[in-house]
């Protein structure tokens, strides 16, 4: 079963054209993938945090070195994103552009 997932970006919700897009190529995809999931993230509603000092101390601590909770609540969400990426089959990002570039929470 081919899995499809659906990253979106724009801050404006149903206002956003990007999220138009992304739906109607959601529409076209399941369509010839009968049977696929959709898995979606939308970065904007769960605020997904910055990379800070905790994820990245957490990341190089050696292993016999106890983490800290904020540590492994970092690491613990770094690891579900990967894992969402790694089982994707299909990626698709709705993103607007700003100032000719992609949103700062898109490239964190």
């Amino acid at each position: 079963m081919p899995t499809l997932l659906n990253i979106e970006i724009s801050p404006r919700g149903d206002g956003s054209i990007s999220r138009a897009l992304g739906k109607r190529f959601i529409e076209h995809w399941k369509s010839n993938n009968t049977g696929g999931q959709v898995v979606s993230r939308d970065l904007n509603a769960a605020r997904i945090p910055y990379l800070d000092n905790d994820w990245i101390v957490g990341v190089y601590v050696p292993h016999d070195v106890p983490r800290t909770p904020d540590m492994e609540q970092d690491l613990a969400l770094s690891a579900e994103l990967i894992a969402e990426l790694q089982t994707a089959d299909v990626l698709l990002i709705s993103t607007p552009m700003y100032n000719f570039t992609v949103p700062a929470v898109l490239k964190s």
